[in-house]
């Protein structure tokens, strides 16, 4: 039985099978004040959030609007030898819809992006971005979490409105490369399902399945694609309000293609959060993981390693900031294996006055190949390291104008293209018109 199909008859049957049993609400409150508990973040299928306190209001409402734009790249061609500029231009729609509840929240986002090169118009292509969201509540202590994004582009960094990555630091998947232009298929997709079987304690279970898949090979050299599916099962319990302690066990089945190497991996993680208050979250996750690595002409190698990291995040009313490490084995995300990843990003959102706020971030990401040297006979670890910084300003009620900038480097010495051009720079600059409509009105 594959993983994918193991995670979701494990979820239905613990979904199922927790009707059957006695409902939390026999407990009388949920805890000594009353609260629910929340699922701590190295196991939810949530990301930290930038948004800003006063924007944490849930609410239902559809959301639409239309975005023009113009970005110069220093380096858009993979594998030419030596850097090509390009000036680009983007017209994007975006839909979305949010459904808020007493037992249901929807999100639901289409945004299309049509992109038009001045100098290389053999590359102009059609984007597709389409993500959503669905948390429901089974029973007052029963919660089912559903999330799938699907992303189409030729150029990643080309986007103006990125979806979120889908699940959270155990999970998420890893981007080792970024090629400067190939035609790619993201897809990720995450269920869970958490039950609060105690006043101070909770289960729950979680399947996650990802997809990179480079369309035209020829625009990747060097370039692989990759999958990975996981089963996760964790135990939390709450020592007080603000304190978690508990433990997951997590398979994964990760491959790599052509060449059909495949890594599989087993861990049991320890993890403490903290929530200090209603805005700010502390975690740690530590623990061992085992890998088994196949492929080509190799013998089956194994090896042991430390799956550690940690997270945190604030949203204030006026700035929201979040920071991750992970050090893991995760897919290849374009190298050509499963990799041995460690990774550090901080994200800062900041309001400056009531029209304009401003967006900071930066990552590093070093990523070793297991057993790389014998799948190819050459090495292509390597690092990437990126930066970008954004203002934006509100023009009115519905329009708003941004600029960005995106500065990366990446050394892979045996990659062609990115041996030869590690560097990159994107200036972008775009307006968007927005409206927003309450549902029932």
């Amino acid at each position: 039985m594959s993983v994918k199909t193991f995670s979701i008859l494990f979820v239905i049957a613990t979904a199922l099978a927790s009707f059957s049993q006695t409902p939390a609400a026999a407990y009388g409150a949920s805890n000594d004040s009353g609260e629910q508990m929340t699922v701590p973040s190295p196991v939810s299928s949530e990301q930290p959030s930038l948004s800003f306190s006063s924007e944490a209001a849930k609410t239902s409402y559809v959301r639409g609007g239309l975005t023009f734009g113009s970005a110069y790249d220093d380096n858009v061609l993979l594998g030419t030898g030596s850097p090509v500029s390009d000036v680009s231009y983007t017209v994007q729609p975006t839909i979305s819809l949010v459904e808020s509840m007493s037992r249901l929240n929807l999100t639901l986002l289409y945004a299309p992006g049509f992109t038009f090169y001045q100098r290389t118009s053999s590359r102009n292509q059609a984007n597709q971005n389409l993500a959503f969201d669905v948390k429901y509540r089974l029973s007052p202590h029963v919660t089912l979490n559903f999330k799938e994004s699907f992303l189409r582009t030729s150029n990643y960094l080309n986007q103006f409105d990125q979806i979120p990555g889908i699940p959270g630091a155990l999970q998420l998947p890893n981007v080792s490369v970024i090629s400067p232009f190939a035609d790619q298929m993201n897809t990720t997709s995450a269920a869970q399902i958490s039950y609060q079987f105690a006043p101070n304690a909770m289960v729950g279970a979680t399947g996650t399945f990802s997809r990179l898949t480079y369309l035209n090979r020829s625009q990747a050299p060097g370039l692989f694609d990759s999958s990975a599916k996981a089963a996760e099962g964790f135990y939390t319990h709450r020592l007080s309000g603000k304190h978690y302690i508990g433990a997951t066990y997590q398979f994964q089945s990760l491959l790599t293609s052509p060449g059909e190497a495949s890594t599989q991996t087993n861990s049991v993680v320890l993890f403490y959060t903290m929530y200090l208050n209603s805005h700010f979250t502390l975690s740690v996750f530590a623990g061992p993981q085992h890998s088994t690595t196949r492929g080509l002409t190799l013998v089956s190698s194994s090896t042991w390693s430390p799956e550690a990291g940690g997270s945190v995040n604030w949203q204030g009313s006026r700035t929201s900031f979040a920071v991750e490490v992970t050090k893991k084995i995760s897919q290849g995300g374009g190298l050509q294996g499963a990799v041995q990843s460690q990774s550090a990003s901080t994200s800062v959102r900041r309001q400056l006055t009531k029209t304009l706020s401003a967006f900071l971030s930066a990552s590093y990401s070093s990523n070793t190949v297991l057993n790389g040297v014998l799948i190819s006979g050459n090495n292509s670890n390597g690092h990437i390291i990126s930066g970008n910084a954004s203002l934006r300003r509100q023009l009115g009620e519905h329009l708003a104008l941004e600029m960005n900038y995106t500065r990366l480097h990446q050394r892979y010495a045996n990659l062609p293209g990115l041996s030869n051009d590690p560097d990159r720079n994107r200036f972008a600059a775009s307006i968007s018109y927005e409206f927003q409509r309450p549902l029932g009105r």
